[in-house]
């Protein structure tokens, strides 16, 4: 082979090593990549699982739904908005619990007393909060508006 052919053949090999070594760089930064973020992320579901808890006492037959033939949803049966059966439809051992009923007067429950004996969303560090307002339909004698509020605690 004449030199110009021995020059051509050093270059075309060169090339093929430098793009054989950026591909390895990007192959292992990827594979860092997919190793390292999912360890990294803290997934933050204390906001569903409050949510999830508070549709369930609003929805529930055997918790606060009114039900008659079928569950309705957005009315709360009175006679259910009691401590033994709030405590019997869900389990609070993770949750402090209050729920606070508005209608002519106000009936204030609270679940969990481990929990409850803290001053409810005060301690913003320690514990997850959420307050949630609900207009709703209470069924008492009748059908009568109402307001609930429901507010959740948890241990972070």
């Amino acid at each position: 082979m004449n030199k110009k052919a021995q020059a051509a053949d050093l270059s075309k090999e060169q090339i093929i090593w430098v793009v054989n070594i950026v591909t390895f760089f990007i192959a292992i930064a990827i594979i860092v990549a997919i190793i390292y973020i999912p360890i990294n992320i803290e997934l933050k579901t204390d906001s569903l699982r409050h949510s999830l808890v508070r549709q369930h006492l609003l929805y529930d037959k055997n918790c606060l739904a009114y039900e008659q033939d079928r569950v309705y949803p957005g009315i709360i049966d009175i006679a259910k908005f009691t401590q033994a059966n709030l405590e019997n439809c869900f389990s609070t051992k993770f949750y402090g619990t209050q729920l606070v009923l508005k209608t002519d007067s106000l009936t204030t429950i609270k679940l969990n007393p481990d929990l409850s004996k803290y001053e409810f969303c005060v301690a913003q560090k320690d514990f997850y909060c959420s307050n949630t307002t609900y207009y709703i339909l209470v069924k008492d004698k009748g059908i009568k508006p109402a307001t609930l509020y429901i507010t959740l605690l948890n241990k972070k």
